[in-house]
């Protein structure tokens, strides 16, 4: 695909039963839906495409005529996962600082090793705000602390980006 690929689908979560099984399961079918273009993209893309706003990050998502179900500043919880990069030796780059604070926003990145997850909202106070890191924190080293015994289906995959195919980044202009 060329130009603005940046799409949003949304993936419903049924609020009286979402375990990491659950959770587990709901990020194969969207990947699935990804890979194959699927329902859900379609409808993102058809709903960006013919929007008011129409390109770009994620902006044209919380215009209220964008007609798909995610609705960014009633109960949608936004994440990105900008999964694995590399920084130059010597760059001293350690964190990523950029979140989407709508309803609830979660965002990561690892970059050589070092995870950053952030965590705002534009409608829930800093207490709340704060209450709900630390529980995602909590919840998170507990999963981890049983990722080795876990089945193989939820084995949480462990890599280096420097063991990667990527080539290291160069200070070259494209």
């Amino acid at each position: 695909m060329v130009g603005d690929w940046l799409v949003g689908p949304v993936q419903s979560c049924d609020a009286d039963k979402y375990d990491l099984q659950t959770a587990h399961k709901g990020s194969e079918e969207l990947h699935k839906d990804l890979a194959e273009i699927g329902p859900l993209t379609q409808a993102s893309f058809m709903a960006k495409s013919y929007g008011l706003v129409n390109s770009g990050a994620a902006g044209f998502q919380v215009m209220p005529t964008y007609n798909d179900n995610a609705h960014c500043l009633s109960r949608c919880l936004f994440m990105n996962n900008y999964g694995v990069r590399s920084m130059p030796e010597g760059s001293g780059f350690r964190a990523w600082n950029w979140n989407a604070p709508l309803w609830f926003g979660v965002n990561t990145i690892c970059v050589d090793n070092y995870t950053t997850t952030l965590v705002g909202s534009s409608m829930w106070g800093l207490e709340v705000v704060t209450a709900l890191r630390d529980n995602m924190e909590a919840t998170l080293r507990e999963i981890m602390s049983h990722a080795k015994d876990a089945p193989p289906d939820l084995k949480i995959p462990q890599y280096s980006s420097r063991e990667t195919n990527v080539p290291p980044p160069t200070n070259e202009l494209v």
